[in-house]
């Protein structure tokens, strides 16, 4: 039986007690709607990420969320409407967006996980947040089986969190996103923002005239950018990459390249920290040069 660190990106977790996957909106409601009135615990899964699985598995059932589809509704001019299943990818959600010209989640590519997550945790990056783009949520109710369509207002959005995410004092609504409602912008500026009185760093099409606009997006993605700080290094696929996470060409690490080093090619280190260290402990100071 497929264990959970084969469905998350930690590739950690052992056997849970059932595991069943949805691949179609009809398949999710009446799966969903059999494990709420099972007298056993049960669990969503979608994208895998941000979740560390127990070892042991999970003592009931496991809801695999893997519905795909874009769909593209009626909308004023100018506007984009989508409605995407809860499963689809949501990086290959942004690349569809700003390969089409369309703005409002562009910020957003590189993050991991699924459609459905991600007005559970209000996802956000470079000024931008789901909560600005998302109309209404497609929700199984756990309590009363009912299929609902929420309006962004009763969502409750703010930063990383939801009405479906547990807080301190209120208990987070239980249940089953199925579908996301969209409104996007066709055409408009593309971002990342940055601050205001602040400039972007340089880029390949920075100098060219509307270098904002989303035919430029490609050249001026979040990760061409990241590469520009060398906040990230291409690398070669891992041996076994997590196909619920986007991010397979890139990790959060430094190149050796980028790093500072002295003229002798010894790593340069953190003068500041290190003088501390030794102020504080004689017994960490270097011993003096000889002659001196």
């Amino acid at each position: 039986m497929t264990k959970l660190s084969e469905l998350t990106t930690m590739q950690v977790g052992g056997t849970p007690a059932r595991l069943v996957e949805a691949t179609t909106h009809d398949e999710l409601l009446t799966l969903a709607r059999e494990a709420f009135v099972a007298e056993e615990p049960w669990f969503v899964l979608g994208g895998g990420s941000n979740l560390v699985a127990s070892d042991e598995g999970f003592p009931g059932t496991v809801i695999h969320v893997a519905t795909r589809g874009v769909d593209v509704l009626d909308a004023a001019e100018g506007e984009v409407r989508l409605r995407v299943a809860a499963g689809e990818p949501w990086d290959e959600l942004v690349a569809l967006t700003v390969s089409r010209g369309w703005s409002g989640i562009e910020a957003l590519s590189g993050i991991p996980g699924s459609v459905g997550a991600a007005p559970v945790q209000n996802i956000g990056a470079y000024g931008q947040e789901v909560s600005e783009t998302v109309v209404s949520v497609d929700f199984l109710d756990a309590d009363t089986a009912e299929f609902l369509r929420i309006p962004r207002a009763n969502l409750g959005l703010d930063y990383r969190t939801s009405v479906f995410k547990p807080g301190l004092t209120d208990p987070a609504r239980l249940g089953v996103i199925t579908a996301v409602e969209f409104l996007l912008a066709d055409g408009g500026e593309c971002r990342p923002r940055w601050p205001s009185g602040s400039s972007p760093p340089p880029s390949t099409c920075r100098s060219a005239p509307g270098w904002r606009s989303p035919t430029c997006a490609p050249a001026c993605s979040t990760c061409a950018r990241r590469k520009e700080w060398s906040s990230i290094l291409p690398i070669a696929t891992p041996p076994r990459a997590a196909r619920s996470s986007p991010i397979r060409s890139c990790l959060a690490k430094p190149s050796k390249e980028s790093r500072p080093t002295h003229r002798g090619g010894r790593p340069r280190r953190n003068r500041r920290i290190a003088w501390s260290r030794w102020a504080r402990n004689p017994r960490l100071r270097p011993p003096s040069p000889p002659g001196r």
